[in-house]
């Protein structure tokens, strides 16, 4: 089984939890002038896209700055280890790879889909930490930040 795999999932998992308070509008029927009730998403599902889609722009800062998070903490247990026998470029490698499917919209959707349907997504300390990611204009100090956040939830 691959170290990286649950690196990744992981990831994926704690900073989704982060997200908007924002519902998103109702749309007005327009023949009877009634609101239609329209199939909303979960509390923060915006800004767990956002997040992600972000972290997909940067993927050449955010995937090595969570490697090299993820080998300084080895957690997972062992990706230390893995490091140091295979080298931090192996697994970078190894990460950018699982990302490309990781990272697709259709991943993207169902990761915050699941995650911010599980009562966890209007932490109101992640989602200011992840509107402060996303402010940030440039790809590394947003994947120093959004890295800070995950490795802040690792043990809990």
């Amino acid at each position: 089984m691959s170290v990286i795999r649950p690196l990744l999932s992981i990831a994926l998992f704690s900073l989704a939890a982060c997200g908007s308070s924002e519902a998103p509008p109702r749309p007005k029927d327009v023949s009877s002038s009634q609101v239609v009730v329209a199939s909303q998403a979960p509390e923060g599902y915006d800004t767990c896209v956002a997040v992600f889609q972000r972290q997909r722009e940067c993927t050449s800062d955010y995937i090595p700055t969570l490697v090299d998070a993820r080998v300084r903490a080895d957690v997972p247990a062992g990706i230390a280890a893995k490091d140091k026998a295979d080298g931090r470029e192996a697994l970078i490698q190894l990460a950018m790879t699982e990302w490309q499917s990781d990272s697709t919209d259709e991943a993207i959707a169902q990761m915050c889909q699941k995650i911010t349907n599980d009562g966890t997504a209007g932490v109101p300390e992640l989602i200011t930490q992840a509107e402060a990611c996303l402010s940030e204009s440039e790809c590394a100090p947003f994947s120093a930040c959004a890295v800070d956040i995950v490795a802040s939830r690792w043990g809990r």
